[in-house]
């Protein structure tokens, strides 16, 4: 790494890609500041500084044992496991170490207690918002929008002769024909979960799914999208991506396929 970039962000001081630490006790030390960056847009950890920007250093055997400690956070105790780079570099006389941590491509990072960090300015916080820690699953193509649950509603709200022609029209037999009970009949096709129904379940299926839908989406042109205060675009999930296609495709004259538009 080139000094002089060093010597200035040193100057600079800490901010949401840069993190000052005067020593490491531990690989615990280590774990919150990793999961951060990686959850947000890259940073710099630079171990033999104080906060204010100046150096004191690491002796040789300080930094050998922080190499180990740093491998054994971003294998043990971040997960999924990261690849950070770490470099020990000489600065006015000094020895310090630069690790370099990248967006993670597998959003959202935690700990070994399940614990989501991000930066906050020059802060490491931890996220706990409900709606936040969707986002950050539904980025990470863990969470998908459609496969949320609608706990108002479950099989029952189902209109069962809508639902049964068009079960009959894609497979072929009616539901009678078929062995397993609506309840898990629907779970089997990722429009329900332990008897209640999703989202997906809840626009294509349900009597009630204007009324019930969660209040942060809508479903317009095909699509789920934010409302006003939660502006984010959805991307289809499995259950959408295969029930619209199959859904078209059996009813595309029937008037309920654009009750929502």
């Amino acid at each position: 790494m080139d000094i002089s970039i060093v010597r200035e962000r040193l100057v600079f001081g800490e901010e949401s890609r840069t993190q000052f630490k005067r020593t490491v006790h531990s690989s615990d030390q280590l774990v919150s500041e990793m999961g951060a960056f990686s959850n947000s847009k890259r940073g710099i950890i630079y171990v033999g500084v104080e906060d204010d920007g100046t150096i004191v250093g690491l002796s040789p055997d300080e930094v050998r044992i922080l190499n180990q400690w740093i491998s054994s956070a971003a294998s043990q105790s971040v997960h999924p496991a990261i690849n950070p780079e770490s470099e020990a570099i000489t600065v006015d006389g000094r020895i310090i170490v630069v690790i370099v941590i990248n967006e993670g491509l597998r959003n959202p990072y935690t700990d070994n207690h399940s614990a989501i960090w991000v930066k906050s300015g020059a802060d490491t916080r931890r996220v706990t918002a409900r709606e936040e820690l969707q986002r950050m699953f539904q980025a990470g193509d863990f969470l998908h929008a459609d496969e949320m649950p609608v706990p108002a509603l479950s099989p029952s709200d189902i209109e069962f002769l809508y639902f049964g022609q068009v079960y009959e029209k894609i497979y072929s037999e009616t539901l009678d024909e078929q062995e397993l009970p609506l309840p898990h009949l629907l779970q089997h096709m990722n429009l329900a979960k332990d008897g209640v129904l999703n989202l997906s379940g809840t626009l294509l299926f349900s009597r009630k799914s204007r009324a019930e839908q969660p209040d942060h989406w809508e479903y317009q042109g095909g699509g789920l999208r934010g409302s006003q205060s939660h502006p984010d675009h959805v991307r289809y999930g499995r259950a959408s991506l295969s029930w619209i296609g199959k859904w078209h495709s059996a009813c595309p004259e029937n008037p309920q396929i654009n009750r929502f538009h």
